[in-house]
């Protein structure tokens, strides 16, 4: 880390661009968040029942009703010009939005399937009053605007970023000396992969519940998400590094930090959720709130979940890492065997076709 420097007058990443495993599983990257979410299945998702939310809002805000984006808002007022990175179908950015926050918002991602569906959902609102600049692109070789942004939102991508130091580096540049961060992200273990400590202490809590009510719960396992990462190869890939990086940049000028989920979030995977109407899944989701706020309160085990407000820093993240190939194979190599049940949908080639392909 230095102070006062130029971050970008010498450009190190934890991986280059050009790498073919790299490239063929951003391709499925791109598919998964464009092709298949939707504000549907975006909004059903655990985090978003309400015993779940009201803790989040009483967890940020101080008021369970109220949300982080009111709190910015109420807090803020509004911004010239804002920017969110990785925006997807723009799901939190479209609750900004209502919210007048903004007199420009630009917004950069990697599907363009996923822009367009915000674009189709927003855009033809009557009564949009932001105005909207979009770009499709590969945030981990991003180049922002220097002092550009009073506002950046980082909602849900950090933890599928690579590059991270280099795309911190980035946003700090890109905010204006008045500006702020907003990071709303998963901050656990590396690929869910949880700890033997973590796993160990919920399986406990889990055996009580279900010697009391009954098997509601499975037991948690150190790599619940097979089948979604399998898709998703950026998934929690570095997640684990978000908040020493952020700690370390924005140390100086932190407005906010809170940090919860270590109970909540690995218990996503031992059951399913969808009915948020079953006395079970209320039950659930009440007991293991009351669980995260101890856990959360006392450090007892690590955090999944990072809320922070940040101002522009004076410092720059360095002593970066590159990945050797070795490295690179075995974050990516895993994914490839799933190419012949996507594949065909996706239109993806395995990287030895692609490497046939560029010899003819």
């Amino acid at each position: 880390m230095l102070r006062g420097t130029n971050c970008m007058q010498d450009k190190t990443f934890t991986i280059f661009p050009g790498n073919k495993l790299y490239e063929i599983s951003m391709e499925m990257e791109s598919f998964t968040w464009g092709e298949e979410l939707t504000v549907a299945s975006r909004s059903k998702r655990p985090w978003y029942h309400p015993v779940i939310a009201s803790y989040v809002n009483r967890t940020i805000s101080g008021n369970e009703q109220k949300t982080w984006h009111t709190y910015i808002k109420e807090k803020y007022d509004h911004f010239d010009h804002g920017c969110s990175l990785g925006s997807g179908i723009g799901f939190e950015e479209e609750k900004l939005i209502k919210l007048n926050l903004f007199d420009k918002l630009d917004l950069y991602e990697l599907s363009e399937t996923a822009m367009n569906k915000f674009k189709n959902r927003v855009l033809s609102q009557d009564d949009l009053k932001t105005q909207f600049n979009t770009t499709i692109t590969d945030l981990n070789f991003i180049s922002l605007p220097e002092n550009q942004y009073d506002f950046i939102l980082c909602n849900t991508i950090l933890h599928h970023v690579i590059n991270l130091e280099h795309v911190l580096n980035e946003v700090n540049k890109a905010l204006k000396p008045n500006g702020i961060l907003v990071i709303n992200d998963y901050c656990g273990e590396d690929r869910f992969f949880w700890t033997e400590e973590k796993r160990s202490f919920l399986n406990a809590t889990i055996s009580l519940m279900n010697s009391k009510y009954g098997t509601i719960l499975n037991p948690v396992v150190k790599h619940p998400n097979a089948v979604v990462s399998a898709v998703t190869p950026f998934e929690a890939i570095r997640s684990s590094k978000i908040i020493p990086l952020v700690k370390t940049l924005f140390n100086e000028t932190t407005i906010m930090q809170r940090q919860l989920f270590s109970a909540l979030f690995p218990i996503f995977g031992c059951r399913n959720f969808s009915d948020w109407d079953a006395p079970a899944t209320t039950l659930i989701f009440q007991h293991f709130v009351l669980l995260d706020q101890v856990i959360s309160a006392t450090q007892l085990l690590k955090p999944c979940h990072f809320f922070g407000i940040f101002e522009k820093s004076n410092l720059c993240l360095k002593d970066i890492s590159p990945w050797d190939e070795q490295r690179i194979k075995d974050e990516f190599l895993p994914f490839i065997e799933y190419y012949k049940e996507y594949g065909k949908k996706m239109n993806l080639k395995t990287p030895e076709e692609k490497g046939h392909q560029s010899k003819k």
